[in-house]
């Protein structure tokens, strides 16, 4: 089988409440899928006004209602803040392997009012609650994914057309006081950690999050032996030592 790309969106919701590493350690361990990109947006009003009208499709396996409230949720919560004009931050994570897109699907999960024990990203971190009229009073998916290979090669163009001008290192995308004098930092998570499909990328995010500090860029990237040479060029010596 050929190697496919597939996408999965965190949302904003997922990413204030720091369940980015538990959602990528899901991601990781359970598809075998090799993470070769990823990448921050703070999605523009027409970025989101296009993605959405992308989600209702005769080619996804959950009920029209469901599709429409994706619909509904993606325009509210994920374009710029009504009120400030803040834009919001999306983490998209791009896995690629065999069969890639029905396997991040499986792992994410479908939506449904009656819950499981875990058993899916969905399980876990996504709530639909319905009242006593069957009307419904919460939703929140956690993460968006394509259900097929088609939809994923068009949303990703997609995404991809808006990633100079939505996506990168994101400023002005998290509220501070004015008592507070933010400072911004690099974290390496090193390739090690990718070597096998474990958890460790996850929990290491999730101990950072526990710090309070905001993930701001985020990047997959293949250093070179001369960026590692610059890179480390300041410190080679005392490592050597």
């Amino acid at each position: 089988m050929s190697q496919q790309l597939a996408y999965v969106i965190i949302t904003p919701y997922s990413l204030y409440k720091s369940r980015t590493g538990g959602i990528l350690s899901r991601l990781i361990t359970r598809t075998g899928l090799d993470l070769v990109g990823a990448r921050l947006f703070g999605p523009s009003a027409e970025l989101i006004k296009q993605y959405s009208e992308e989600t209702i499709s005769a080619n996804d396996p959950q009920d029209r209602r469901i599709q429409e409230l994706i619909y509904d949720y993606i325009n509210r919560n994920l374009g710029p803040d009504s009120k400030t004009g803040r834009r919001r931050r999306v983490m998209m994570l791009l896995f690629q392997g065999e069969d890639a897109v029905r396997k991040t699907r499986s792992v994410i999960g479908n939506i449904s009012a009656d819950r499981r024990g875990g058993e899916t990203i969905r399980d876990t971190y996504g709530d639909l609650v319905l009242d006593e009229n069957d009307g419904v009073r919460y939703f929140e998916p956690a993460v968006l994914a394509a259900p097929t290979i088609q939809e994923a090669e068009h949303k990703l163009k997609l995404w991809a057309h808006y990633s100079d001008t939505d996506g990168g290192v994101l400023e002005n995308v998290i509220p501070y006081t004015p008592t507070e004098a933010p400072e911004r930092t690099l974290v390496l998570i090193k390739p090690e950690n990718f070597r096998f499909p474990t958890g460790r990328p996850g929990n290491m995010i999730d101990f950072f999050s526990r710090t309070g500090l905001f993930i701001v860029g985020v990047k997959v990237h293949r250093m070179s032996v001369a960026q590692a040479m610059k890179f480390y060029g300041p410190v080679r010596e005392v490592l050597r030592t």
